[in-house]
């Protein structure tokens, strides 16, 4: 259901440039006509003979109305009674014994106790594959939730004189032939200060793997197939750009007779959550556990969750998972899997650092000086890093002042989350028989 507005044709006229203006007599709120339009369908042109079913996903269910809906009552056309579909509910099943052109009728209850009214066409083919084999991506779309949420907790960082809260973007694939969270897995993005790595593109991207015969398969899919061991729900968790407003900062812009001339503002920043801090982003992942949780309690599914950590992603996770262990909050999980996870600290070589800092600032090269400032300052690669540019001293690299240190020493006093129902699982690329690569490791 959706408010339209269309030009007013009454209160409009084109000058003699062919553009439109607004006539003598008539306000600028009289320059639109608002119209309300019901759209429902089937999200499939065609469907084959025999027994299909239908769902109605959550993201399906839109209003810009400011009501939502509560449910559809939907007339099939198949001789039979209406069924009724309620957002994220389970699917009802449709017998279709004659082929040709079907006319639904659907019933929409609003939040508000009023209903509206709609109707649609749908072909019965007997030559017509199922949707979702048909149009592939009705497995991917229809059934993936999208949403952003805030820290309940806020963060202050080493460097800021306030503490702030955190956003994410969360993306959700639901299992097969389901619309409703009941059995989660959890997958925290790492480090990627630029965003260029979206929760669909990790999804798409980041979860391929070759099978034994060398084709391409997708994890995530694997995980939400509808066989024994698997039926999973997968909850994509992204640190995304976002603004916020830094609070009451002192501004100097000018200069004056009696001196300086300053005022507190505030002022809009922009915060690159993939590179922000660490315990920010930790914070959002106890905001989205908690939120889980607590949708796994409406849908009555006893399930808990599984978390998979991927490089920074499990820094992230553990400490989220240990601050809820100290602060009395249950997280639910029974397998946190860290994946190729600096627990002891990252490494770029300390000359590759430098050689980007004297290309950027001495050479005045833009993506030499751009990687500097978005990567290597970026407040997470300072606490990661052991080696930093900004750490060396007469020639000895060490780590970020301020920053290495002081999150190094926090991770060893938190620890690893240590609830009894709990399995950890840490994996790590390197030597299969431990033997030392040359890297340190803290």
């Amino acid at each position: 259901m959706v408010r339209l507005q269309e030009v007013n044709s009454t209160a409009v006229e084109t000058d003699v440039n062919g553009r439109l203006r607004l006539k003598a007599g008539f306000t600028p709120s009289q320059t639109f006509n608002t119209k309300q339009a019901v759209v429902a369908s089937a999200l499939a042109p065609s469907i084959p003979l025999g027994v299909s079913n239908f769902q109605l996903p959550r993201w399906a269910a839109f209003s810009n109305q400011g009501v939502g809906i509560n449910s559809v009552v939907v007339n099939f056309g198949d001789g039979g009674a209406s069924r009724t579909l309620t957002p994220g509910g389970p699917s009802v099943q449709v017998t279709y014994g004659a082929a040709g052109i079907k006319q639904l009728n659907f019933i929409i209850t609003c939040s508000d106790g009023s209903q509206r009214t709609a109707k649609s066409e749908l072909e019965v083919d007997p030559n017509a594959r199922t949707a979702a084999t048909t149009y592939p991506y009705f497995d991917g779309i229809s059934t993936v939730d999208s949403t952003r949420i805030q820290a309940d907790i806020p963060f202050q960082g080493y460097d800021e004189w306030v503490p702030y809260q955190g956003k994410g973007d969360i993306l959700t694939y639901y299992a097969s032939a389901r619309s409703q969270l009941r059995k989660p897995i959890i997958l925290i993005d790492g480090f990627d200060p630029t965003d260029g790595r979206s929760a669909q593109l990790f999804y798409n991207r980041n979860m391929l793997y070759k099978d034994g015969d060398g084709r391409d398969q997708n994890l995530g899919d694997k995980f939400r197939e509808n066989t024994p061991g698997n039926g999973y729900d997968v909850v994509i968790l992204n640190a995304p750009k976002y603004e916020y407003t830094s609070v009451q900062e002192l501004v100097c812009p000018i200069f004056n007779f009696e001196g300086t001339s300053c005022w507190f503002q505030d002022v809009k920043r922009y915060r690159a959550g993939g590179g922000d801090y660490i315990e920010r982003n930790a914070m959002v992942l106890v905001k989205l556990i908690q939120t889980v949780n607590q949708q796994l309690q409406a849908n009555g599914s006893s399930e808990k969750i599984t978390i998979i950590g991927p490089s920074m992603g499990g820094l992230i996770s553990r400490y989220a998972l240990r601050y809820m262990e100290q602060n009395n909050m249950n997280h639910n999980c029974k397998l946190w899997v860290s994946f190729d996870s600096p627990h002891h600290g990252a490494s770029i070589p300390i000359g590759l650092q430098a050689m980007l800092v004297h290309m950027g600032t001495d050479m005045g090269l833009e993506g030499a000086r751009k990687a500097v400032g978005d990567l290597l300052l970026a407040p997470a690669a300072r606490q990661m890093l052991i080696h930093h540019y900004e750490g060396t001293v007469n020639e000895h690299p060490g780590g970020s002042p301020g920053f290495r240190d002081r999150f190094a020493q926090t991770m060893n006093a938190m620890g690893f989350p240590q609830a009894p129902c709990l399995r950890r699982v840490a994996l790590n690329n390197g030597s299969k028989n431990g033997t030392n690569q040359n890297f340190p490791v803290g």
